[in-house]
């Protein structure tokens, strides 16, 4: 497989960069700041043929559009595009406190970034013989479970959750495979030191569902990391 995964520098994306690479797939990393990334950079010297580390604010459209057309250059196609990246911003804020460049940056990079991606990646993908599309979501994005704060996070997830649908519905003649996916509860940066789950763990589920392709989708797109439906 070639696979694309955002945000590769570090906890999801990095441990999911290493699951595929271990596996013989062929994988472009993107992050902000190649340079700056020294655990794909230290991956690059022992998969120099499989591994291609790109430049991407997946937030900022021109950077989104600028690496796809150099993607394009060097590989024939997209088999999974892992919608990884996103940030998590004014966590404790309420209606109250609430500072609004939180809630726009949250949505471009956490909704806005997966649209852009697919957007420009589209003819990659397509030429895929069992495309894939994997939002990475989160529990965080269901209406009926939602809590009182992280306005930003809630509502670019929310969002994310109504794209990938929609992306389902577009799709489903050219046998594109979409899903958000709610990874489960990680140690993280994002997370917190005692959540249950593992980076590993959880880019070997993902792993196995991309494996699968899963042939018989949910009529809602919006699972966990086993392929359950998650409540909307």
């Amino acid at each position: 497989m070639i696979v694309l995964i955002t945000g590769a520098a570090r906890g999801l994306g990095r441990a999911l960069t290493e699951r595929c690479l271990q596996q013989g797939d062929t994988v472009l990393a993107c992050v902000r700041a190649p340079s700056a990334a020294r655990n794909l950079q230290d991956l690059l010297q022992t998969h120099p043929d499989r591994l291609y580390i790109y430049s991407i604010d997946v937030g900022d459209d021109a950077s989104v559009a600028n690496a796809a057309s150099l993607i394009a250059t060097q590989v024939p196609k997209i088999d999974c595009l892992v919608n990884n990246a996103g940030i998590l911003k004014g966590a404790s804020e309420r209606i109250h406190n609430l500072d609004m460049r939180n809630i726009r940056e949250s949505l471009e990079t956490n909704t806005m970034g997966p649209i852009s991606m697919v957007a420009y990646l589209l003819p990659l993908i397509l030429r895929s013989e069992r495309p894939m599309i994997l939002n990475i979501s989160s529990e965080a994005g269901s209406i009926s479970t939602v809590g009182n704060h992280s306005y930003g996070y809630h509502i670019s997830k929310c969002a994310l959750n109504m794209f990938s649908q929609i992306l389902a519905n577009d799709l489903k003649d050219h046998g594109v495979a979409v899903l958000a996916v709610h990874p489960g509860r990680m140690r993280t940066d994002m997370g917190l030191p005692d959540f249950p789950d593992s980076p590993e763990d959880v880019a070997q589920d993902l792993y196995e569902m991309m494996q699968a392709r899963m042939d018989t989708l949910p009529q809602i797109r919006f699972v966990d990391r086993f392929g359950t439906p998650m409540p909307l």
